[in-house]
């Protein structure tokens, strides 16, 4: 395969194809991102000139969070002719071949390819020699079945011990993976010696006795077939490991959790307010320029200047104006240098205060990347203590690291990051991220409703996992969130995908929250049209509550949808509360109608006060 003939957008290798995560190509092969260690080398054998600061941005506070110096975007690759001249010129993520072994697309032929095979246009994957023998067509695609660990280790299947029964199986002999039905425990194994066995099973896992069939069952003798530790995505590396081994599906979506980290973009205290246009900040903030903001400042000469706004693609500014900008921006990046400090497990609802304190003020306030209205909240004030809008801000997002098989819980944030490396750098170290721009709405919950959430609520919240608050408060303002994002899907302009919720909820005495922002930030076409903004308006806010008082009210699943679930995720399903995925910061848990709306068992809602009866009644929202 050649360089740059699997294009993947830049926003997908920090959310989706991270690395250690499985890529199918265009030419259908199957390939894995390799580690943060060999992304920005230099190809071999090519004389290339690599400039990392062109990829570096800053965000001081999800820096200052993650222990790291700097965030840097992936490679963008250039391969245009025009380019030849530039840094940085044809520079690719690097990928490796996985897995090895791949099977005929005809009769099942079982073939482990070597490490260092390269396919291309010119030399494709060999046929099948035994198709080829009987003048049939066969080719070689990648095996469908992987084997992992819950510590995100990955390796090939153990074809050849499991068909045997013996982890030290000599038999070198040729195996087939033979299709007698569609699902995998349809499949079945056999080698020429005579040896043969289905698949049956390979795929249960128990995560509570921490056991698996593929680790119970491959060794006649009974004894457990571990991990061997693989670290795949860097090379041919393994590391002591005793957890059980589970066979994956290739295309399973519990083979790669990516764990990123986001922040809203607060401009540090000595340059807000700063007079200069969004535009202007953002165009001189692109990762290509800090070599020449290196050298070019706000005292530069005009000429100096006017050659930063050519490469820039700034066209009629004034150049004070772009003066100014500069300054913001070598501001920015001396701010993340002086703030870094050493990696430190925040908890997420403490890291969200400065965010917090910043979209609930009470004046308007306005910088290059944030740009928050209040509203005045005239018949929703017994509801809404504030009703803000963002008419413009900036999430950083940060990979930190992946697991297999379920979301990372409990592990250090070192540990996460060790997974992305093969030797992680003991200073100066970095993170792969990417920035995006959006809109959005925030709204605060009055305090006296945040009290009457305390004292009565239809249920009593389970513990929910770390860093959500296991409150009434948490589970009420979740579901209204989707509950909005809902709604709003049919008038702003965008998807439902493309809205997101951030919760500010802290029950802690002395750092109370109790808001939420809805808002859109994304990388593609859908990023600030300015619909989100136009239709949360007070009045229009208003019109939409009502709507959703009637979504909590009744729900197509009913009576089902209310009466099953557990406690703190009944009366919620895909037809009246789910989102998608990434909408929702917490994978659709903790959501309840009858935090909004009374039931039997509370006599109260946060929208809704009153008994069932009153459902058929014209009955208006709490406090209005």
């Amino acid at each position: 395969m050649r360089r740059g003939d699997a294009p993947i957008r830049r926003s997908q290798l920090v959310m989706t194809y991270g690395p250690g995560s499985l890529v199918i190509t265009p030419q259908g092969v199957t390939v894995m991102v390799a580690g943060l260690d060999y992304w920005f080398d230099p190809w071999p054998d090519v004389d290339q000139r690599i400039d990392v600061e062109e990829f570096t941005f800053h965000d001081a506070r999800l820096e200052r969070r993650l222990g790291v110096s700097s965030l840097r975007l992936p490679p963008d690759y250039r391969g245009a002719r025009r380019d030849q001249d530039r840094s940085n010129y044809k520079l690719p993520v690097p990928v490796l071949r996985f897995p090895r072994w791949q099977v005929c697309t005809s009769c099942g032929n079982l073939r482990c390819s070597s490490p260092t095979e390269v396919f291309t246009r010119k030399n494709p994957p060999p046929e099948c020699a035994g198709c080829r023998t009987k003048r049939k067509s066969g080719r070689f695609v990648a095996v469908p079945l992987l084997a992992v660990c819950e510590a995100g280790h990955i390796q090939d299947f153990p074809f050849r011990q499991w068909v045997h029964r013996d982890p030290h199986a000599a038999c070198a002999r040729r195996m087939w993976l033979l299709h007698v039905g569609a699902a995998i425990e349809q499949q079945r194994v056999s080698c020429e010696c005579g040896a043969s066995r289905d698949l049956r099973g390979v795929l249960e896992f128990s995560h509570d006795q921490a056991s698996s069939v593929l680790s119970n069952k491959l060794d006649s003798s009974g004894d457990p077939y571990g991990c061997r530790g693989l670290k795949a995505w860097v090379g041919a590396v393994q590391e002591p490991c005793d957890r059980p081994l589970v066979g994956i599906l290739a295309s399973a979506t519990n083979l790669y959790y990516p764990d990123v980290r986001t922040s809203l973009y607060i401009p540090p205290d000595d340059i807000r307010g700063a007079e200069c246009r969004k535009e202007l900040v953002d165009a001189l903030s692109h990762p290509s320029l800090v070599p020449m903001l290196r050298i070019v400042h706000e005292g530069s000469d005009e000429i100096t200047v006017r050659q930063l706004m050519g490469e820039a693609g700034i066209g009629d500014a004034d150049p004070e104006e772009v003066r100014r900008a500069i300054h913001v921006v070598r501001e920015v990046r001396v701010a993340a240098e002086r703030l870094a400090q050493p990696e430190q497990e925040y908890d997420e609802r403490l890291f969200r205060l400065d965010e917090y304190r910043r979209l609930a003020i009470d004046a308007e306030f306005r910088s290059e990347f944030l740009h928050v209205v209040p509203q005045d909240p005239g018949p929703l004030a017994k509801l809404f203590s504030r009703v803000s809008l963002v008419h413009r801000l900036r999430e950083s997002r940060a990979l930190v690291g992946f697991s297999r098989l379920r979301p990372s819980e409990g592990r250090g944030l070192r540990a996460r990051k060790q997974l992305l490396w093969k030797t992680m750098p003991s200073n100066n170290s970095w993170l792969p991220g990417c920035f995006v721009h959006g809109e959005g709405v925030f709204l605060e919950l009055h305090p006296d409703r945040v009290r009457e959430l305390d004292r009565s609520t239809p249920t009593e919240p389970r513990r929910l996992p770390r860093p959500w608050d296991p409150s009434a408060t948490f589970v009420a303002l979740h579901t209204l969130a989707h509950l909005l994002i809902r709604r709003l899907s049919f008038t702003c302009g965008y998807s439902a995908a493309s809205l997101r919720e951030r919760l500010y909820v802290l029950s802690q005495e002395g750092s109370r929250m109790h808001g939420l922002l809805i808002y859109t930030a994304s990388s593609d076409s859908e990023g600030s049209m300015g619909g989100l903004v136009r239709t949360s308006g007070v009045n229009s806010l208003e019109a939409l509550l009502r709507e959703v008082v009637e979504d909590a009210r009744w729900c197509p699943g009913d009576p089902v949808c209310r009466e099953l679930g557990e406690a703190s995720t009944s009366a919620a399903c895909h037809a009246c509360c789910f989102v998608p995925e990434t909408s929702c910061e917490c994978a659709n848990v903790a959501l309840h109608r009858g935090y909004l709306v009374s039931d039997s068992k509370a006599s109260d809602g946060l929208l809704v006060r009153g008994r069932p009866a009153a459902y058929h009644t014209q009955q208006g929202i709490a406090g209005l």
